[in-house]
């Protein structure tokens, strides 16, 4: 995911794996209250659904950070990679579409299966228990 316009309402697009700043994402919360995905490029901002009543089309872009609980995020184990849904309702799950990133109702079709990458050369553990995150490349598969 490129994070490259982190501003409210600043569009998530999907592009090929690069080592860009606007490409890597910090993981922040905990497992019982989701966590926020922040792009590395500004700690103010994080992935949000555009939408006070997320569903089912959502767009995602990024927006200001706030403590409402729309701007969590949950990650479950799928195999060595992950789904990743928003924490209110676990039926709608981040899902690359065409060059962005939507909600989609959970199929756990290919387009809604997360890699992870750990860029700091430590486990990936950090994201499924409450410990102190790592920052994190996605990527869809």
């Amino acid at each position: 995911m490129n994070s490259s316009y982190a501003s409210n309402g600043g569009a998530v697009s999907l592009d090929s794996k690069k080592t860009a700043n606007s490409f890597k994402m910090k993981v922040s919360g905990s497992k019982s209250a989701g966590c926020y995905i922040t792009p590395s490029i500004s700690s103010n901002y994080v992935l949000n659904p555009y939408s006070d009543s997320p569903g089912h089309g959502t767009k995602i872009t990024m927006y200001e950070k706030t403590t409402d609980g729309t701007q969590n995020w949950m990650f479950e184990k799928y195999g060595n990679e992950y789904i990743i849904h928003i924490a209110k309702n676990k039926r709608y799950v981040l899902t690359a579409s065409g060059t962005g990133v939507v909600l989609k109702l959970r199929t756990c079709a290919a387009n809604q299966i997360w890699s992870l990458e750990d860029i700091n050369a430590v486990t990936l553990s950090s994201i499924s228990v409450s410990t102190p995150p790592s920052t994190v490349v996605y990527e869809s598969s």
